[in-house]
């Protein structure tokens, strides 16, 4: 677990910089903002499940 969260984040960090400023800034999630993270968090797992496959 803790390698998915440590990658999640640094995946959010480099291909969503957007991201975590938005949410600091709000503070809370509208609609917008969570379409947001729930498209970064799909893309982020699937490509997670797929290296980690590959790496098995």
């Amino acid at each position: 677990m803790r390698t998915f969260e440590t990658e999640l984040y640094k995946f959010i960090e480099t291909r969503h910089p957007q991201l975590f400023p938005a949410v600091a800034e709000k503070k809370q999630l509208d609609d917008q903002l969570k379409a947001a993270l729930d498209a970064a968090l799909k893309e982020f797992a699937g490509d997670f499940a797929t290296r980690r496959a590959a790496a098995a």
